[in-house]
């Protein structure tokens, strides 16, 4: 599995909004995205998590494996317990690392 926004380009979720929350300006990489999911695509720029209004039944989407080319990786305890503290759950992919320890896939 890829990133949040390869998840939001499967069917199950065509119809699912993406909310992007980054540091920096998210224009370049959005570029190649295909204009449907542009569009389903509000970013959020340089904003603490603590700072946004979730709605009920807000779902953290959370792919483990930040792929490749990522430039801002978090560990995924801090910020899961964060969104948790604020009532949003998140539903996370296996990473890479407990691949290698579990042996799974």
């Amino acid at each position: 599995m890829g990133t949040v926004l390869d998840l939001a380009q499967m069917p199950q979720f065509k119809d699912v909004k993406v909310l992007l929350v980054t540091p920096s300006d998210p224009k370049e990489y959005l570029a190649n995205l295909e204009r449907d999911l542009v569009d389903r695509i509000t970013c959020v720029v340089g904003k603490s998590i603590s700072k946004i209004d979730f709605c009920a039944g807000d779902l953290r989407l959370y792919p483990a494996n930040y792929g490749a080319n990522s430039q801002f990786a978090e560990r995924v305890s801090i910020n899961v317990l964060e969104m948790a503290c604020l009532g949003v759950p998140s539903l996370m992919t296996i990473s890479q690392v407990l691949k290698s320890v579990y042996g799974k896939s």
